[in-house]
């Protein structure tokens, strides 16, 4: 699936490579359901270690230059609205590694993998692991 518009920005989100144009996402079907699975494991109760565990047993490959998954990575994975579409413009000035919201997020920018409510579901089971003290273990 690609979707085309104006020039995009050259980083995306892991489930999406860029066009050599850099107008359109080139959507990566296997990362998408590797993300989905991710949620349906955190709808089910599990927190971001018994994932991490679980998709290291099942010998998935994790995306980037990471040679494993680390819960950390699951737990931004859950929380980034990327995974609904949207894209959030930041500034990095002054040296910032972390970027600093600049203007309101944009909706459909990018090709969404998981619809709103299944986001909202995985944030409500975050929530309930929260308050628990931990999410369910993986087996």
């Amino acid at each position: 699936m690609t979707i085309t518009q104006s020039k995009k920005i050259s980083a995306c989100p892991s489930w999406l490579e860029l066009s050599e144009d850099r107008r359109s996402f080139v959507y990566l079907e296997d990362r998408a359901e590797i993300i989905r699975k991710i949620f349906e494991l955190s709808i089910g109760g599990l927190g971001s270690y018994a994932i991490t565990n679980f998709l290291e047993k099942q010998g998935i490959p994790p995306f980037g230059s990471s040679l494993k998954w680390d819960h950390t990575t699951i737990d931004s994975m859950l929380r980034n609205r990327a995974v609904l579409g949207e894209y959030q413009p930041k500034s990095y000035a002054g040296g910032r590694s972390k970027g600093i919201p600049t203007g309101p997020p944009v909706p459909d920018y990018y090709p969404a993998v998981i619809d709103e409510d299944t986001f909202q579901k995985a944030q409500a089971a975050r929530q309930q692991n929260l308050m628990t003290g931990r999410g369910r273990k993986g087996k």
